[in-house]
């Protein structure tokens, strides 16, 4: 015996040293209370994590799915405390997870000591009403009224809903014990929406006026309609074809424009007017104009024989033969058939629906 007293000096607190050598590797649920900026700028949570049956507070970071210098991927977290006095809080603040607004998250600690906590993923919040029923693998998820929907037959949609500015002010009010409300949109700005249906067509739309890129093997299309207003840009590999469906169509051109079709060009209206300086019609034998000239001038110097009672025809002249008759066989093989122009008419699917869940 060393007669010496011990005191706590040297006599350990078994508990105290318990309690510091302990470690936690359970993963625990909880939900965001603060949020905290770092002088460096990173941003640091406290989750409210749930430990026995109590609500611990844990400064925790969020994991992510990339790391690197140029690869990487940051997202935040709504905390349900946002700024207000914690005297005026109600006991509410700590009712159940529906009650307040802040993401219900997973968090383990690091090398099992809750001092350094990391959120690994979220959870369903129990305020929001599930959407999809399971019984098929599908894909839903929205961030700030951006939802993202890939069905189980594929079809892949972006639509922005109009997310109102009151839903953050909604959810920035203290706890009262009343479940979070459902989030609110704006339907003068929402309904917009873009992505691939199910047959991997490509489509984009505000809702009324869309394009969609027409996916066929044999003879796709690219259609856009605003309105009344149609354009298609389609065919074959082979034959393609272009058509315009408008109330009122105009083409400006500040140097020059030119239409070049190799089988025909059929212009129909009730009025045509064709206005110009100089305007040429024709082939390359014979111009309109230039051999309309050239038989009026032919025409005056015709030579009408009659020695007594009335004129011979101006076809028996000596120069009808010469003159005339080879400026009317000219102007025969400019000679068409008038033909009417055809009318507009899809030839792709102009079906805008894409499938979301």
């Amino acid at each position: 015996m060393d007669y010496i007293i011990k005191d706590s000096s040297l006599l350990p607190n078994l508990e105290s040293v318990y309690t510091l050598n302990q470690t936690d590797s359970s993963i625990r649920t909880g939900i965001v209370r603060e949020e905290s900026i770092l002088r460096n700028g990173e941003i640091r949570y406290t989750v409210e994590v749930l430990v026995n049956s109590k609500q611990v507070p844990v400064s925790c970071t969020v994991l992510s799915k990339f790391g690197g210098v140029h690869n990487f991927e940051e997202q935040t977290l709504r905390p349900w405390l946002n700024g207000f006095p914690s005297g005026t809080l109600s006991p509410a603040s700590a009712d159940k997870y529906k009650a307040r607004s802040g993401d219900v998250v997973l968090v383990a600690y690091l090398n099992g000591k809750s001092r350094e906590g990391v959120i690994l993923g979220c959870l369903s919040h129990p305020a929001r009403k599930k959407v999809l029923a399971g019984k098929k693998i599908a894909y839903l998820s929205e961030f700030n009224g951006l939802e993202t929907s890939i069905t189980n037959d594929g079809s892949y949609k972006i639509t922005f809903k109009g997310y109102a500015q009151t839903n953050d002010a909604a959810l920035k009010t203290p706890p009262s014990g009343v479940d979070m409300p459902a989030a609110l949109y704006n339907p003068l700005t929402g309904g917009s929406y873009y992505g691939f249906n199910n047959m991997g067509s490509f489509i984009a739309s505000d809702g009324n006026q869309f394009l969609k890129i027409y996916k066929n093997l044999v003879s796709g299309s690219i259609i856009l309609k605003s309105g009344s207003n149609q354009i298609e840009l389609g065919g074959s590999l082979l034959s393609g074809s272009f058509g315009v469906k408008a109330g009122k169509a105009v083409m400006d051109f500040t140097t020059t424009a030119s239409i070049k079709s190799t089988l025909g060009l059929a212009l129909q209206s009730t009025q045509v007017s064709i206005k110009g300086t100089q305007i040429a019609i024709g082939n390359e034998q014979f111009e309109l104009f230039d051999g309309l000239i050239k038989l009026i001038d032919a025409l005056g110097t015709l030579i009408v024989m009659s020695p007594v009672g009335t004129c011979t025809p101006l076809a028996t002249a000596p120069t009808w033969t010469t003159q005339i008759l080879p400026l009317k066989v000219k102007i025969s093989l400019l000679k068409g058939s008038l033909k009417g122009a055809s009318s507009f008419s899809l030839s792709g699917d102009d079906d805008s629906k894409i499938d979301s869940n």
